[in-house]
């Protein structure tokens, strides 16, 4: 359970106050949180990850206060996928870094075992990263690393998988099969989702939040949430809402 009480971020020497009173409750299943640039989606996943001391509020998972997990806790509940984390200067083989992934649970094994060879065979198989396992990172593409993100991300086995933006370097069919696969391969976990493309979102999220200004707009079900008057009100410009045919989720146009 990840439980967001009166969550507010103000950062150090500065005035502007980026979260303001954030209250969020949820179990399991995909959550989207989408918004306008400088609403503040970033800086809420940040929060929920640990990375990021809120100003005011709490964050709870599992019901034991964040503030109060030790990282090797976090780093095997949580993990997080993030456009600002940057490639290792040094030398590092794909495989290398995937396996970064364990280290949460190397003090309680002494080393690699036969259990984390299957998780990664199974990570590998689903990210599809096997062809260059043995690459240094720096001779990945913007596309490629993102998976191999995901996959250490995934190595971790976490209760809470945090995306922010995970697709914005993938091709739509890369996008599609991510957001797709995804749900088939986490059904029993939560997954927090930063995604710009509302049309994405309306189709594989259960559960969206909806901020502008470093407040919640509005937070449901995605037939709820994107509506022509919430969007005008949050991004601008005017827009149309049709339906699916075929999944019955919001589509979302601009209005010319």
């Amino acid at each position: 359970m990840l439980k967001v009480q009166g969550l507010s971020y103000v950062p150090a020497g500065q005035s502007k106050v980026l979260l303001s009173g954030i209250d969020l409750d949820h179990t399991h299943g995909f959550l989207g949180v989408i918004g306008p640039n400088g609403a503040g989606k970033s800086t809420l996943i940040q929060l929920v990850s640990g990375f990021l001391t809120p100003t005011t509020g709490h964050v709870f998972w599992q019901d034991a206060p964040l503030s109060q997990m030790t990282g090797s806790e976090r780093a095997r509940q949580i993990a997080l996928v993030s456009p600002r984390e940057q490639r290792p200067e040094f030398p590092l083989s794909v495989e290398a870094y995937v396996r970064l992934g364990r280290a949460p649970y190397q003090a309680w094994h002494g080393g690699w075992q036969a259990e984390d060879t299957r998780i990664q065979n199974r990570v590998v198989a689903f990210t599809q990263i096997a062809p260059f396992l043995s690459q240094p990172l720096q001779a990945l593409s913007s596309g490629e690393w993102q998976w191999v993100q995901l996959s250490r991300a995934l190595m971790q086995e976490p209760e809470l998988l945090l995306l922010d933006e995970s697709t914005s370097h993938l091709d739509m069919g890369a996008q599609i099969r991510l957001l797709k696969q995804l749900k088939n391969f986490r059904q029993q976990q939560l997954t927090l989702v930063v995604i710009h493309d509302l049309n994405l979102a309306a189709q594989y999220m259960d559960h969206l939040v909806l901020l502008h200004e470093g407040n919640i707009f509005c937070q449901g079900p995605p037939e709820a949430v994107l509506t022509a008057e919430h969007l005008s009100a949050v991004y601008g410009e005017a827009w149309q809402i049709s339906k699916d045919p075929l999944t019955h989720k919001p589509v979302v146009l601009p209005r010319y």
